[in-house]
């Protein structure tokens, strides 16, 4: 693939990524309470634990993802 694909697909992916992140934050609002401790309610299925388990893996895909367009981004930064 050419350098340009790379930078395309990777900026696509961070997209949806920080999308994605998002939601779970609205989610983690809006339908749990915000105090700690494992909450017992589902929405969708899924626990309070696990929106937060996928919160957090989808902000270190979304933080990893957002270095590498940066890093791919640099010689165009510098200029």
């Amino acid at each position: 693939m050419k350098k340009q694909q790379i930078k395309a697909i990777t900026r696509i992916i961070t997209i949806i990524l920080f999308l994605a992140t998002l939601a779970t934050t609205l989610v983690l609002l809006i339908f749990f309470e915000p105090i700690k401790g494992i909450s017992y309610e589902v929405f969708l299925s899924l626990t309070k634990k696990s929106w937060y388990e996928l919160h957090v893996w989808l902000y270190m895909s979304f933080a990893v993802l957002a270095i590498i367009n940066f890093v791919l981004g640099w010689k165009k930064l510098k200029k």
